[in-house]
């Protein structure tokens, strides 16, 4: 097995040097490719939970107002709404303070008041009576992972798309029954291999297994919750009235929660809830406890169980994993 992974690093760094060298219009050296992926720093990482309009809390309140609904206690009224987006706008303006008077943490690292923020929006979320059509109480789930997770960085495109020169391919390479003569030196076909931006991500991933032909196309599935967390959009649908695909019940939940407690290093199933738009935008508590070299942060999943499911639409089926 030793001998096998040593090989396999190799034939890996073989790749990369090649894809890094030929990946751009201009050809540089290998040592001066970038990195394929980096820490997001303490402005960009505002930016993308809290402040810009794209933003996790951005996403979040442009879906909360398509499912302003007036009457029972619990409900999302627009007043309550309008409370919400106000007390939103005051943990920005504690973010910006703390920008400008704090210097900031390690690159990837969440500033303190991004985390606090966070925190208010999924206990607000988790005071919401959901419906069929906006799942609140699935919303805060999701916001108290992005609310756990210590690091967050994104990818970096390695050049350009591109087609490597074509190579031959003999008889004789097909099959060794053929010899070195004529025949076997007659050309079967050219092949040329298609590059991928991400095919670098893809090979460091995937580097003990080379018989994958296109590393980058099996990305998204593997990333699924364990580097990438959901898109807090498909907690609601896009018009009022509108039933939501997959619905969110207990024994979906109990099933996320075993697979946290058990197999966080494994993707999410694609029956489940969630969908998943990255944006760039990669990390996750299971994602921290690997790069760490620690067992999971016990208050992701504590904070989950002690705030069980209130409500049931429709009720809980068994949910495969």
């Amino acid at each position: 097995i030793a001998e096998t992974r040593l090989q396999n690093l190799a034939i890996t760094l073989s790749k990369l040097r090649y894809c890094l060298a030929n990946g751009d219009a201009v050809k540089l050296d290998v040592t001066d490719a970038p990195p394929p992926l980096r820490g997001l720093d303490a402005d960009e990482i505002r930016m993308r939970l809290w402040m810009g309009p794209e933003s996790l809390r951005g996403v979040l309140f442009a879906a909360l107002s398509v499912h302003v609904e007036a009457g029972s206690a619990g409900s999302l009224g627009p007043q309550r709404l309008a409370d919400m987006e106000r007390e939103a706008e005051g943990h920005a303006a504690y973010i910006e303070e703390e920008a400008e008077r704090k210097k900031d943490p390690r690159p990837g690292a969440v500033p303190k008041a991004v985390r606090n923020a966070l925190a208010w929006l999924r206990d607000a979320l988790r005071a919401l009576r959901p419906t069929g059509m906006a799942r609140h109480d699935a919303a805060a789930d999701l916001v108290h992972l992005y609310a756990r997770t210590r690091y967050f960085f994104t990818a970096q495109e390695q050049g350009k798309n591109f087609t490597s020169p074509a190579m031959d391919v003999c008889r004789c390479e097909i099959s060794t029954a053929i010899g070195g003569g004529p025949e076997g030196k007659r050309v079967l076909k050219s092949v040329a291999k298609k590059y991928a931006k991400q095919y670098v991500l893809g090979q460091l991933i995937f580097w003990n297994k080379h018989g994958i032909a296109e590393p980058s196309a099996s990305l998204s599935q593997a990333r699924r919750g364990t580097v990438t967390l959901p898109d807090v959009a498909c907690c609601y649908s896009k018009t009022p009235g509108e039933p939501l695909k997959k619905e969110y019940n207990q024994s979906q939940r109990n099933a996320l929660l075993q697979h946290m407690e058990t197999a966080p290093g494994r993707p999410w199933g694609t029956s489940w809830h969630w969908t998943f738009n990255t944006h760039n935008l990669y990390g996750s508590p299971f994602f921290d406890a690997a790069r760490e070299n620690r067992a999971l942060d016990p208050e992701v999943v504590g904070w989950l169980r002690a705030n069980e499911m209130k409500h049931q639409f429709p009720p809980p089926t068994a949910v495969k994993t």
